[in-house]
């Protein structure tokens, strides 16, 4: 599931980017994030050992778990908000493949942006990239 996901932004990342799965994001003082996928400087992506700074995350990309529900969709974007990274996608297989992208507003996500069923998500941030929900069909 995840390696299909990472292929959308792989598939488009520029050579200064590096596309990133289950890797640690310090999103607090007090503790980590493992964020299904991530985008960070490629120079970031070499150097680090154990987990990326919040400045190095350019999205973080959760995928909602059965397990990790509650999680997923509302605490760790939350701590994403508060630790500066300034975007989140959001993917919840159970509810159909309708990306929310979260783009940071002052120190909070505001209301997601929902891509919807015979929609394109036209991202901008951290680098052009175009899909549909239908592109990720195979999610679920």
């Amino acid at each position: 599931m995840i390696f299909a996901l990472q292929m959308i932004p792989h598939a488009a990342e520029p050579a200064h980017l590096k596309v990133l799965s289950t890797v640690n994001v310090r999103a607090s003082e007090t503790g980590f994030s493992i964020p299904d996928l991530v985008v960070v400087p490629k120079v970031a992506a070499r150097s680090v050992k154990l987990a990326f700074r919040p400045e190095d995350v350019l999205p973080a990309v959760e995928v909602v778990g059965p397990g990790t529900a509650a999680a997923d969709r509302t605490l760790k974007t939350a701590a994403y908000a508060a630790a500066g990274i300034p975007g989140c996608w959001r993917l919840d297989p159970g509810q159909g493949p309708a990306p929310h992208v979260y783009e940071l507003n002052g120190d909070s996500y505001g209301e997601p942006t929902v891509i919807k069923a015979g929609s394109q998500a036209v991202l901008s941030q951290p680098f052009s990239v175009t899909f549909g929900p239908g592109d990720l069909s195979d999610l679920g």
